[in-house]
């Protein structure tokens, strides 16, 4: 862990690894019959390889902004998954907007590639 108390991804491998795979899971659970089990899952074995209280915290947050915006998901019944990215960034889960429109952006072209970049 680097020597500040703030959780920095850019500068911290520890931090970029918890950010990058709570990301990547939660992508994986974001269509509506799909819970959030294996985030749930993946946060209690992050928190017991990275048990920092600066860790800790992170991974509570992110549980607390994925289940707010899963449960807006699976109300709306939201299965597009540009859609999805928008709630997610509703919620203020920009990095996980990043990894959930990344793919689309690969296969979009026009106007909406140039919407999903600036997104990006």
């Amino acid at each position: 862990m680097n020597n500040s108390t703030s959780f920095d991804p850019r500068n911290d491998h520890a931090a970029r690894e918890i950010r990058n795979q709570l990301a990547e899971t939660l992508v994986k659970c974001l269509d509506p019959g799909f819970d959030l089990g294996p985030v749930a899952e993946l946060a209690e074995q992050l928190v017991l390889k990275h048990p920092q209280e600066v860790y800790a915290d992170y991974i509570r947050d992110r549980q607390h902004r994925y289940a707010a915006a899963k449960s807006t998901i699976n109300t709306g019944k939201i299965s597009d998954p540009f859609q999805q990215a928008l709630v997610l960034w509703d919620h203020e889960l920009f990095f996980e907007t990043h990894a959930a429109l990344e793919p689309l952006w690969k296969e979009a072209a026009g106007t909406r590639k140039l919407i999903m970049q600036a997104m990006i």
